[in-house]
């Protein structure tokens, strides 16, 4: 991972930013003819190590929001821009150790011996392990950058100009819910104080279950920009290498994965909306150890059983219930939809069709490619005015799971799983 001595933190470097950018577009915005591929080439320029970097060090929701930019972008963009774009998702840029020391509680000094060296990076803090002076117990400690709490509102006005600017969001969308759902997620992610309660909830909910695992929370140090939880020696699913795991743990890792998600969405309070395989460690025994609740929400009832039943309404092919599921969830947006009813239907239904497979191979399939093709299909025929920003974080939860099935190439009884949670 490589360091960085400074983050853009402040007003005025990211307002700086913010106009740099802005200039970078200008000339492209003159021009008669443009397309949205233009216009980021534009804004990335020719140094994309450098625009890679100028982002990461932002760090905080602007980062965060451009990472989300990289999912969307799957759908719209070229080849070169999307990889571009994960660039900005996958980098690791750490802060310097004596640029965060001097924000944390000299007590915490007291009681643990940290290592300088962070262990994990993201967008709004960093991973550092640790060592419990009096007991020798294994730590690490979750630390939150300087100054990214209070930049969330500039941050979100700064990303709506530059996709205003850059033509991005199709003429006609209203995206005001959509920012108002990423700022909420930003507030709960570093809200480290309810972080801290929703991993506990969580952890009392999940390991009623077999097969699932959440580490313990330690509070012998109380502090806003800091988590202390047990240190987990096993490997993330990141880390893992499927080739080194024979054909029956690559099916037990995908099938706990799955049904995580039909847990999480039938059964439980909390949804863990980041699926990302450095989520999970996966001990010698199969279990899934669950980590990071900074972006695991708490839906409302009545969204979260809209969603349950659009599922449950595709699964049992009752069209009619989908689509008048459909109807209530743009009613309460009051949102204009037109649509090809035959078109949205098949492509849901070519969504879920694994569900019906009794041993649906994932590391030979070719669904998701097919998905996107469709979906890209789809997007220029729709016209949607206000997009269900309450199930967008759920949509990257199950792009998520898809993509940890296909990595392991597990091999599940698709069938069996569904009729659990699904058949009435």
């Amino acid at each position: 991972m490589r360091k960085i001595k400074k983050l853009k933190a402040s007003k005025f470097s990211r307002s700086f930013f913010a106009l740099k950018t802005s200039a970078k577009l200008l000339p492209k915005l003159l021009s008669k003819e443009i397309s949205p591929e233009d216009i980021l080439y534009s804004l990335i320029g020719k140094d994309i190590e450098k625009f890679v970097n100028d982002v990461g060090s932002l760090k905080g929701s602007f980062l965060k929001a451009s990472q989300l930019l990289s999912s969307y972008g799957e759908y719209y963009f070229p080849n070169e821009i999307n990889q571009i774009l994960k660039k900005v998702q996958n980098q690791s840029l750490v802060l310097e150790w004596d640029k965060i020391k001097p924000h944390l509680d000299k007590k915490l000094f007291k009681k643990y011996d940290i290592q300088s060296e962070a262990m994990a990076a993201a967008s709004i803090g960093q991973v550092h392990r640790a060592k419990n002076i009096d007991s020798g117990k294994e730590v690490v400690i979750k630390i939150q950058y300087p100054g990214v709490r209070k930049a969330i509102d500039l941050d979100i006005l700064i990303l709506k100009k530059l996709l205003g600017l850059s033509k991005l969001i199709p003429r006609g969308i209203v995206m005001d819910d959509i920012y108002f759902e990423i700022k909420k997620v930003l507030e709960e992610e570093m809200n480290y104080p309810k972080e801290i309660e929703k991993h506990r909830n969580y952890k009392e909910w999940i390991e009623s279950y077999n097969g699932y695992k959440v580490p313990l929370i330690y509070d012998e140090v109380s502090a806003e920009n800091i988590i202390i939880s047990e240190y987990i020696k096993y490997p993330t699913l990141s880390e893992i290498d499927p080739d080194s795991l024979g054909q029956v743990d690559r099916n037990l890792v995908g099938e706990r994965i799955l049904r995580l998600f039909f847990l999480e969405i039938f059964k439980g309070e909390y949804i863990q909306t980041d699926c990302h395989p450095g989520n999970y460690h996966l001990d010698n025994e199969g279990n899934i150890y669950i980590i990071d609740f900074g972006a695991v929400l708490k839906y409302e009832r009545h969204v979260i059983l809209k969603y349950q039943t659009l599922i449950k309404s595709l699964y049992l092919k009752n069209r009619k219930n989908f689509f008048k599921t459909l109807d209530l969830i743009n009613n309460e947006l009051g949102s204009e939809l037109i649509f090809d009813q035959e078109q949205i239907w098949n492509y849901c239904q070519l969504a879920i069709s694994p569900l019906y497979a009794d041993n649906y191979d994932w590391g030979t399939t070719d669904l998701p490619d097919r998905l996107l093709a469709k979906a890209k299909e789809l997007i220029s025929t729709v016209k949607i005015e206000k997009p269900p920003h309450h199930f967008i974080f759920l949509d990257r939860k199950l792009l998520g799971v898809f993509s940890i099935l296909r990595k392991f190439e597990s091999r599940i009884n698709m069938l069996e799983l569904s009729n659990e949670f699904l058949k009435d």
